[in-house]
């Protein structure tokens, strides 16, 4: 029974270093490619388990980061969906620091700030006096996601974009900041795997910055004549040509578009 028991042992110690074996050749490089690849999950610290609870840090731990992620966007969701915008976006800091270089997470967390929260802070119908400044507030927070996420999505040209999107909003309440639009749409536009449009964007955001117009109608006259006629690129040709006086055998013989057709949102059609 003894010499039983002892050839257990040496069974199950040689299986355990077989195993090891298999991890240090087959594992190990494994995770060092997709960490290279930036798909190895990042470190998880201490107070993120704060903030999700000892079971969730520990589930996170074990390499169910997603899973965890997944239900705390379900109760996020919740609270947006009651209206706990400040609940909902403590969640979404979590969830984005689980999943960093997933743009879906960070996408609701902006959206989450700097549209739904600031939206009903200015349509609340008991709307505080300081309402503008929490309307910023808000706004900020939006604009901080974003910056986090370009250092983990710093060739994704979606954040870019939103950013853009985000200083060129009409409904705020200051004006939109066309100038700050311009330099995130020439960031999105030198991304890989960018949208042709980008460059087009680029140059609507030039051509309403104050002091850059004569550049905006550059940009835009290269985009008319390389056959791009869309009715917001006239439009602004037509504005341009008259802001900086351009003679008349200079300039575009399409009639000056409706109004209000300025800057084409993403993933609307072509008017």
């Amino acid at each position: 029974m003894p010499g039983r028991h002892i050839r257990n042992i040496l069974t199950a110690v040689a299986i355990l270093l077989a195993f090891g074996v298999v991890r240090l050749f087959v594992e190990e490089p494994l995770a060092r490619e997709m960490k290279a690849r930036q798909y190895w999950p990042d470190t998880i610290n201490m107070k993120m388990r704060d903030q999700i609870g000892q079971l969730g840090f520990t589930a996170a731990l074990g390499g169910f980061r997603s899973l965890v992620a997944s239900i705390l966007g379900v109760k996020a969701f919740v609270h947006w969906d009651n209206g706990r915008f400040d609940q909902a976006n403590a969640l979404h800091w979590v969830i984005v620091n689980l999943q960093p270089r997933s743009f879906f997470n960070w996408f609701q967390a902006v959206h989450n700030t700097a549209y739904d929260k600031a939206s009903a802070i200015q349509n609340a119908e008991d709307r505080r006096a300081d309402w503008e400044v929490k309307y910023r507030e808000a706004f900020d927070e939006g604009r901080r996601f974003l910056e986090e996420a370009r250092k983990f999505l710093p060739e994704d040209y979606r954040v870019y974009s939103m950013m853009a999107e985000l200083h060129q909003e009409r409904f705020r309440p200051w004006p939109p900041d066309f100038c700050k639009a311009a330099e995130y749409y020439k960031l999105a536009a030198e991304c890989p795997d960018t949208k042709p449009y980008y460059k087009r964007f680029h140059a609507y955001a030039v051509a309403q910055c104050p002091g850059r117009e004569a550049e905006g109608y550059r940009l835009l006259r290269e985009v008319y004549d390389k056959g791009q006629r869309y009715p917001s690129v006239i439009t602004h040709l037509k504005r341009l040509e008259d802001f900086l006086g351009i003679p008349p055998s200079g300039r575009i013989a399409e009639r000056t578009q409706p109004p209000n057709d300025f800057i084409r949102r993403p993933g609307a059609p072509e008017g």
